[in-house]
This record gives C-alpha cells, structure tokens and sequence, in this order.
C-alpha cells in the first residue's frame, strides 16, 4: 500500500498561530509517501519562516503566491500535485496520524471518492460520523452525507488526480464562500464509485474568524445556485426531489436571514425592500412553486413563501436565525 503517492495540498494565509501544527501532523503520519504542497497566499507575518524550516525535508514543498484566495491557492496545489491521490488540509486544522493511511486503504479498494468524519477541537470536541453503509446513488449519497454535515468539506475526503485533471475540475475563484461544495459537486459529477469511513480522522479546529462562519452578504444567492446545479445533476426526477424542496426552503429562510442579520450594514428599509423583491422574482417562484409539503414543519414554513406573505415571511426568518444560533453554538461551541 505505500508505494501509491498522496498529494496533500496545504493553503495559508497568516497562519504563523497554527500552521507548524498542522505541518506536523502531516509528517507524522503512520502512512510516509506523500508530497506536502505548501501554498502560502501572500501572507504578511511570520507563516513563510515557519514554512521554510521544514524544507529540508524532500517531502515538503513552499510556493508563496499574490493574495488571491483560497480558490487560487487550491487551484495551485493541484498543478503541482504529482500524487495518484489528492486531499488537503487547512492550516489551522490536524490530521489524526492514521488518516492518510485509513484513507488511501479505502480509495485503493476501487472507489473514486472516501468521506471520513471528523472531530471539532478548541471549542468543543463534538464528533461527526457518516455511520451509513449503503446508498443506491449519488443523490442518496449526497443526502446522507449533508445531513451529517460531511458532504459539502473538502479536507475530510480523498481523490483521484486522474479524474480531476481529465475532466479538468478546479475550485471556482469567483466564489466567496461554498466552494468546497461546488468542487465536491464537480468531482462527483465524474466519479462511479464512492464510499465513507466511520472514523474522525480529520481534526477541525473551531474559530470565530474561520471563513465558514464570517459573514458573507452573498451568502444566500451563491447557495441557493449550488442547490440548483445540485438539483439538474443528481436530483432530475421531479417526484422523488423532497430532499430539494425542503433544502430550498430552508435556504430561502437563511437568506433572508442573512439579509436581515445585523452585520449587513443596509437600512431595515432596504432590507425589507430586498426581500420582498427576491420573493416577487421568476427564480423564487420557479423554485418555490414547485415544492410540496412533505412534513407539517415544512408546510409551515413554505405557506408564507408560496403566498409571499412578507410579514410572516420576516417573523420566520427571525427564528430561523436564532435557530442557527442554536445549531452552531450545539455542533461548533460557537
């Protein structure tokens, strides 16, 4: 098993506090042939002195870019990836010492795709496990995997370079947030086989200022785009798309949420002008029309949409947004 050579792809961006943990869990673990690609982009404190002390390890490369995101970065990494298997790690984040070795024992059974779980740390140590043995598609996978929170990541998977370079997959560097899950919807798009592993081999670190929880004013728009090409590509038939009406639901409420959040610098004026012209659009009712109530907490929620009852529509988003209060400060301590 160790001939097979992993590529793991390392971004940075002033990480001096956190990235010679990380490094370190990469070169210590169980499994030794990989290729470390550190992609530093264009920090400004101590991260490319820190990076450069573990260069004389053969195994270990630096490439320091322009800041131009994250995307970018990724994008680099995998040019220079020589590996038969890519998977990446953030640098604020650890592997556990057997994820490279559990993680290419499973992609070399034949699979195109492995998903392990995970486990938080510094804030909480909340674990999440795919715990799932059988699926009979990719929608059914994809499904599985979004209500555990471990689709939609990137650094708790492993992939095949050939499948990425040929059909020429790469993270959109237009995106300000979800490109994990746009990259992840792409590689699957090509992938035949795919699987998960019920172990928390990758270690998240939570943090306020992660860019998973900073405020994005296009949050709601950029998701609800992602759950359309979702939709076209593994959800085709209308009758079995539950699982997509509900998803729309729910992200139209985050968005107005989001809208409505007190980060977005509009007036309440504007806020509630916006809403009201996003539910009087032809993509709200080309989405929300066609959904149907498949629970009375869904029928719920989708009546004020359908009828685009602002009022109600407000109220309810103002509790979606205390609900995701609640949901993050239960699964991320924050």
């Amino acid at each position: 098993m160790q001939n097979k050579l992993i590529s793991i792809i390392l971004p940075v961006y002033n990480g001096e506090n956190t990235i010679c943990q990380a490094i370190e869990s990469v070169l210590n673990q169980s499994y030794q042939n990989f290729q470390l690609i550190i992609v530093d982009d264009g920090s400004q404190d101590s991260t490319s002195e820190k990076c450069k002390n573990y260069l004389e390890n053969h195994q270990v490369s630096y490439y320091k870019l322009k800041n131009g995101g994250v995307s970018k970065a990724r994008n680099f990494g995998i040019k220079k990836a020589k590996g038969e298997y890519i998977t990446f790690i953030d640098s604020d984040d650890l592997y556990d010492k057997f994820f490279l070795e559990t993680m290419t024992m499973s992609i070399q059974k034949g699979y195109d795709l492995v998903t392990s779980g995970y486990q938080n740390f510094e804030k909480n140590n909340k674990v999440f496990l795919p715990n799932i043995k059988n699926f009979q598609s990719k929608a059914e996978y994809i499904q599985l995997l979004q209500n555990k929170y471990l689709f939609n990541q990137i650094w708790n998977k492993i992939y095949s370079t050939e499948i990425i370079r040929k059909n020429k997959i790469k993270f959109d560097e237009n995106l300000s947030i979800a490109e994990d899950w746009n990259f992840n919807l792409d590689y699957l798009n090509y992938s035949k086989s795919y699987t998960t592993c019920n172990r928390p081999l990758y270690h998240y670190r939570i943090s306020n200022n992660g860019l998973g929880f900073k405020y994005r004013k296009d949050a709601g728009e950029i998701k609800l785009m992602l759950l359309d090409k979702m939709k076209n590509a593994f959800f085709p038939i209308e009758e079995e798309n539950s699982y997509i009406h509900n998803s729309y639901i729910k992200q139209y409420y985050a968005y107005f949420s989001n809208i409505m959040d007190k980060r977005n610098t509009d007036t309440f004026k504007q806020k509630k002008e916006k809403i009201h012209y996003i539910i009087h659009s032809t993509p709200f009712a080309e989405r929300i029309n066609k959904c149907k109530n498949s629970s009375l907490q869904n029928k719920v929620l989708l009546i004020p949409l359908q009828k685009k009852n602002l009022t109600l529509t407000l109220f309810l988003a103002k509790m979606a947004n205390m609900y995701d209060k609640i949901q993050k400060k239960r699964n991320f301590g924050i």
